[in-house]
């Protein structure tokens, strides 16, 4: 059959009963049909549903299609992962050791076991003009679905059948005389499109088109939004940013693991988010809940900090190493520098992924999660709007102060120290504002981007000064291995001028705001 590029899509619940027919079909010349594929699915889960609960599955294909393993997840984007092995990676009849691990995350350690059964007939039409061109595809699903008995609602069953329209080269007038067509069948477009997107537009189609029809079987829907526990718009707006970057750090723990660029880097962004709004917003949480969080936030902080630093930095002098010139220009600082750094960063991710598998971090997320569905709020947050804008009113005065302080300072340690604690108290501020944007409007968010414009000259601050104390530790090493230093010497002493005019950067910011 000729090739479908996907691009406009329709979905309707149920079979279509009857072979469509070009007549009345504008354009349609042919109607062919492929022979029908049977598949067959089994899914693995906990027996609790853990992974499909935070919207995951995790399918073994062993009949029709291509038989494999699928794992599907929510990215850090919101936008689906799939990680797909062999279907003999493993023993007979037990999940790959590589896709246990990688849900480890969502699953808390839990073994994995057949939850559900799916057999799925999938049947594909393709609507022909005249030169043979493709204008349309329908592909229909019918679905049978039986929960297993390891699973904890074994023997259940329940049917489904969806059916997607995908225009090529048609147009709408085709979509709308097949729509009609279809629903003289008995088919009713689908409630939303994503539900079927992928079962009813593609392969693999049984767990995304059918994937609230499972939870449904399995009993697993989830929980909603959750709960904020009352108070208002502010408390409301601080338990979604809650739970947004409680599911973005889940989502990232899968990047981790496969060792992503830059994945790190934005799983620390995640905790210093959390962090930071349990800190900032202390007015509106109780302390003794909040300040244990906070503390094993900052534990998870420190751990990524290294291979964060290890990556950063490392990214940061192997690009201007690559602009040195002559005589600076040098292939054995650029090659040591290549080998410190990624001895640095396997050694330190190696420690990360040990912890990412250890009891004390499944504890943390399992408190994040509980702590996310409904915080700890206090009377206070009755009057969350005004509590909200003393703790802004409060962060930025902070703010001021410590920048104050480090533009007070000569160059050197004592004011390295100051410009550092400066861009704690900005970053801090920047988040605290950002979790209130549904409370507070575009005051919030102008005073997150303002915050954040004296924030990140500020960090490029701080990277300069961990590259200045690293190019010192890899310049004596290559010192102790009879290697040229006087490129080291020349990245030395751009790290400063580069520093410096971060830190221009940042009062031009600060006076912009006219706080002070």
């Amino acid at each position: 059959m000729a090739t479908v590029h996907r691009e406009d899509q329709s979905f309707f619940e149920g079979a279509a009963g009857r072979r469509l027919r070009s007549r009345g079909l504008p354009g349609v010349a042919a109607v062919e049909a492929a022979p029908p594929q049977h598949l067959v699915d089994v899914y693995y889960d906990t027996a609790d549903l853990r992974l499909l609960r935070r919207g995951g599955t995790l399918r073994c294909r062993t009949s029709g299609g291509e038989p494999g393993w699928r794992l599907t997840v929510p990215g850090a984007d919101g936008e689906p992962r799939e990680i797909t092995v062999p279907l003999d990676a493993g023993a007979p009849g037990a999940v790959p050791a590589r896709l246990a691990v990688l849900v480890r995350a969502r699953t808390r350690g839990r073994e994995l076991v057949a939850v559900a059964r799916l057999r799925t007939v999938r049947s594909r039409v393709l609507l022909l003009d005249r030169r043979g061109r493709t204008l349309a595809e329908l592909l229909g699903e019918r679905v049978s679905a039986k929960a297993l008995p390891k699973g904890r609602l074994a023997g259940g069953r329940r049917t489904w059948a969806r059916t997607g329209l995908t225009l090529v080269a048609g147009g709408d007038e085709l979509r709308a005389a097949v729509a009609r067509v279809l629903r003289g069948q008995g088919l009713r477009p689908a409630a939303t499109g994503a539900e079927g997107a992928e079962g009813a537009g593609g392969a693999g189609g049984a767990e995304r088109a059918g994937l609230a029809e499972l939870a449904r079987l399995l009993r697993a829907e989830s929980g909603g939004e959750g709960g904020g526990g009352g108070g208002g718009a502010t408390a409301a707006a601080l338990a979604a940013y809650l739970r947004r970057h409680t599911e973005r750090l889940v989502a990232l723990d899968l990047a981790v693991r496969l060792d992503e660029p830059d994945a790190v880097h934005q799983m620390r962004i995640s905790q210093r988010r959390l962090r930071s709004a349990l800190t900032a917003h202390r007015g509106l949480l109780r302390r003794r809940r909040t300040d244990r969080l906070g503390e094993e936030l900052r534990w998870l902080g420190g751990l990524l900090g290294r291979a964060r630093d290890a990556e950063v930095t490392g990214a940061r002098l192997a690009a201007q190493a690559a602009e040195l010139t002559a005589p600076a220009d040098d292939q054995e600082l650029r090659a040591l520098l290549e080998r410190w750094f990624s001895h640095r960063y396997r050694q330190a991710h190696t420690e990360v992924l040990a912890v990412l598998d250890g009891p004390r971090y499944r504890r943390l997320l399992d408190s994040l999660e509980r702590f996310a569905e409904r915080p700890p709020l206090r009377e206070q947050a009755a009057t969350g709007r005004s509590v909200a804008r003393r703790t802004l009113r409060r962060e930025c005065r902070r703010t001021g102060r410590r920048l104050r302080t480090a533009f007070a300072q000569s160059p050197g340690d004592r004011r390295d120290e100051a410009v550092h604690q400066a861009r704690k108290a900005a970053k801090r501020a920047r988040y605290a504002a950002e979790c209130l944007y549904p409370a507070l409007g575009a005051r919030g968010r102008r005073l997150a981007d303002d915050l954040k414009a004296i924030q990140q000259p500020l960090g490029r601050y701080q990277d300069a000064v961990v590259a200045e104390q690293t190019i010192l530790l890899v310049a004596a090493e290559a010192r102790r291995l009879g290697q040229d230093t006087f490129g080291y010497g020349v990245l030395y002493g751009a790290q400063r001028d580069h520093a410096e005019a971060d830190l221009a950067a940042a009062g031009r910011a600060w006076a912009s705001v006219g706080r002070g």
